[in-house]
């Protein structure tokens, strides 16, 4: 039987976080707002570089900690 999302959790963050015990929907969240800043972020480096032979290069990171 498929699990159904209690909305008034939503409104509660003690209920909220006790239902989220793993904090799935925090690092969700927390996705979200890097991948809306990166994308911010590659808009601004784009509009920047409009009209230019240079490609602006963001470092990057791997998961052993070196860029």
């Amino acid at each position: 039987m498929p699990t159904v999302l209690d909305d008034s959790l939503l409104d509660d963050p003690a209920r909220l976080a006790e239902a989220d015990s793993a904090g799935l929907l925090r690092a969700a969240a927390m996705a979200g707002a890097q991948v809306r800043a990166t994308a911010e972020l590659a808009a601004e480096l784009e509009a920047s570089r409009s009209g230019s032979t240079w490609a602006a290069r963001a470092p990057s990171c791997s998961s052993t900690g070196r860029a």
